[in-house]
């Protein structure tokens, strides 16, 4: 790589950093608290950033003396964007739905002049600007499939230097944390560019309805020409604050702002620099209509000497603009994760566990709990039939927290009904299904060290049970032969039981007599949970009678569910 394309690159590197800056640094227009109309939906968003990019790194080469390198600063910028549509950011494990989410990079799309697509920057815009928030996304993406990190490295060679990208995100708690890192070096490691992006937002809201945030930038860029060393430093920090209303919609957002660009030069001749600094806040009173219109307040704070008043004015009109768009493409982002229903549990008491009979009636409390701290939220919840096998009264009627409603199940014994519930707060929406039908049969068929266990239960878990106990232990050469009953009360599905059995070889018979506690707890609407546990224990054995030395030690077991077919009046079933 020639000085001269040193030289080139360095512009495009400080390019790229001022489209770092340009993507969190909101600062005011011209005139404090002036009103500014932002982008009134997503694609008008990138359109804005893109082109305040633009002016953004034109305003870079002038400030830094490096405007008759304008017409070459494109070679790796050019490349930079190429590598980025080659990007695929997978989970770092496979998320529980089987699919990996990918990241799309804005330069992946297509290259057309439409505000949805943005327009491509010949300084790699992808790169600087929509890198952050859309690995943001996709992490939110991830979170949403149950996968809560997301991460890769790249890197190409290119004209003898090399570009390194690497992105990382974490989902935990509520909160995000999206990080990227850039390098661009020379032939031999010559370092040209750097920096590193991290934004730490509460994507899930606080008890208040807040959502807040911190955006920060590093960048650093570096070259030499001759004797001259080119380099220069950014530092940008953007706390953001949102707050959500009771519709789980962003109401209200302010970011503020503080950041500066410095550039210097140093050589035989001497040292001269550049720089520009300054800080504000923009705010947006009420977003919740989706007018997004900015009060600016704020402006430059610090200039160098041979900084015009047009360079100064388009620094902070192009970084509000800019900031305006990001807002919204991040808070809509945001705003559409808490709405799908990962911030909030749904709970609904009783559930259809206690459906038993045909046409039986439930009143229900539904309620809800944060993912993010398990508190109790309040706000207004509903629910509403998802097909004909159920009735809600009322249906679809949002109500104060706890609402009640009244759910009546299928007539029929085997048939079902699902009934949908919703729960919308300041801190985001909650939605569960729950299906409802008879409990035609919980079937036991379970075997442990040589000994199986079975039983088929009508009518729900309440009620007597019959368990077959039969098999020959593992290590014991006998052959085993018991019946267990017991009696679960329609509150707790708790009982004590009592087991008969005996134990042959050959002629010789042992009889025994055990007790412990069973218990029945339901993992989802088609698996339950049966545990005995056994206390003590009496053996016989030719008139003599001892009490056991050691009782059986039993995992829990699991039931599924039956139809009528395999029911046999509550009886064991071999």
């Amino acid at each position: 790589m020639t000085d001269r394309m040193l030289r080139t690159a360095a512009a495009s590197a400080a390019a790229l950093a001022v489209a770092v800056l340009a993507a969190c640094s909101a600062v005011e227009a011209p005139g404090g608290g002036d009103r500014v109309a932002g982008p009134r939906d997503r694609a008008a968003a990138v359109h804005d950033v893109a082109e305040a990019s633009a002016r953004l790194q034109e305003l870079l080469l002038e400030v830094g003396g490096l405007s008759d390198l304008a017409d070459e600063v494109t070679s790796l910028a050019a490349h930079s964007d190429r590598l980025l549509e080659t990007v695929d950011v997978a989970p770092v494990a496979e998320s529980r739905t089987g699919t990996s989410p990918a990241i799309e990079f804005a330069s992946a799309r297509r290259r057309t002049a439409t505000a949805e697509d943005a327009p491509i920057s010949s300084l790699g815009v992808s790169l600087g600007l929509l890198q952050l928030p859309t690995v943001a996304r996709g992490a939110l993406s991830a979170a949403e499939n149950g996968e809560p990190q997301l991460g890769e490295d790249l890197s190409e060679t290119v004209d003898g230097g090399e570009i390194a990208l690497g992105m990382r995100s974490k989902f935990a708690d509520g909160r995000l944390t999206a990080e990227s890192t850039s390098r661009m070096t020379g032939p031999n490691g010559t370092p040209l560019v750097s920096w590193e992006t991290k934004a730490d937002l509460l994507a899930c809201p606080a008890p208040g309805g807040e959502v807040t945030g911190t955006l920060t930038f590093d960048v650093r860029t570096s070259a030499k020409t001759g004797e001259v060393v080119y380099g220069g430093t950014l530092r940008i920090v953007v706390v953001v604050t949102a707050r959500v209303d009771d519709d789980a919609r962003v109401a209200s957002l302010e970011l503020d702002v503080d950041g500066s660009l410095n550039e210097l030069a140093s050589g035989p001749d001497g040292t001269s620099g550049a720089y520009l600094d300054g800080g504000g806040t923009l705010t947006a009173d009420d977003v919740s209509a989706g007018d997004f219109d900015y009060t600016v307040d704020g402006g430059i704070r610090r200039a160098s000497r041979d900084a015009t008043d047009a360079q100064q004015e388009l620094f902070v009109r192009s970084m509000s603009e800019v900031a305006a768009g990001l807002g919204r493409i991040v808070l809509d982002d945001v705003e559409r994760f808490f709405r799908g229903g990962t911030c909030i549990d749904v709970i609904v008491d009783p559930g259809p566990e206690s459906f038993a009979e045909p046409g039986q009636t439930l009143d229900q409390d539904i309620t809800a709990v944060s993912t993010s701290d398990g508190a109790g939220v309040e706000g207004r919840a509903s629910a509403e039939p998802a097909d004909d096998g159920a009735s809600v009264d009322p249906s679809g009627t949002l109500a104060p927290t706890p609402a009640r409603v009244v759910v009546t199940g299928p007539d029929d014994s085997g048939e079902s009904g699902t009934v949908r519930y919703e729960f919308v707060s300041n801190r985001g929406i909650g939605t569960l299904e729950l299906v409802y039908r008879v409990s035609d049969a919980w079937i036991l068929d379970f075997t442990e060290q040589g000994v199986r266990y079975t039983a088929a239960k009508c009518g729900g878990p309440e009620g007597e049970w019959t368990v077959r106990r039969f098999g020959v232990p593992d290590g014991n050469g006998g052959s085993l032969d018991g019946t267990i009953v017991f009696d679960l009360d329609p509150l707790g599905h708790i009982g004590y039981f009592t087991e008969t059995s005996t134990l042959a070889f050959g002629g010789d018979v042992l009889y025994g007599t055990w007790s412990g506690m069973a218990s029945f707890e339901r993992v989802d609407d088609e698996t339950a949970i049966l545990d005995l546990d056994y206390e003590s224990g009496t053996v016989r054995y030719e008139g003599m009678q001892e009490t056991a030395a050691s009782v059986v030690d039993l995992p829990p077991m699991e039931l599924r569910r039956g139809s009528a077919d395999d029911c046999d009046q509550g009886k064991a079933r071999s």
